[in-house]
């Protein structure tokens, strides 16, 4: 399981690690990355990516939960702001 962050500070360095895997990806399958490979493209020591993630896979997952809230959060914000308009 990934950790939840406490500050904005901490959210940032998270959303960063999940970044780099992201980045990772698309020119490495993901079974050939590991947590080094995200570290150093982080420029982070190995400790720092287990403060926030357990494993890999949790990285992974942070990645699609926290990519889906944005999306969503956008298209609700968008769709409030649209009938905002509409209706005055």
């Amino acid at each position: 399981m990934y950790k939840q962050c406490n500050s904005e500070v901490t959210a940032k360095r998270q959303r960063h690690l999940e970044n780099c895997l992201l980045e990772l990806m698309q020119v490495n399958t993901y079974q050939k990355i590991v947590v080094g490979d995200i570290c150093k493209l982080a420029g982070v020591p190995r400790g720092m990516f287990y403060r926030y993630f357990d494993s890999k896979q949790d990285a992974l997952y942070a990645l699609i939960d926290h990519t889906l809230l944005a999306f969503i959060t956008d298209v609700i914000f968008l769709r409030k702001n649209d009938t905002e308009d509409m209706f005055g």
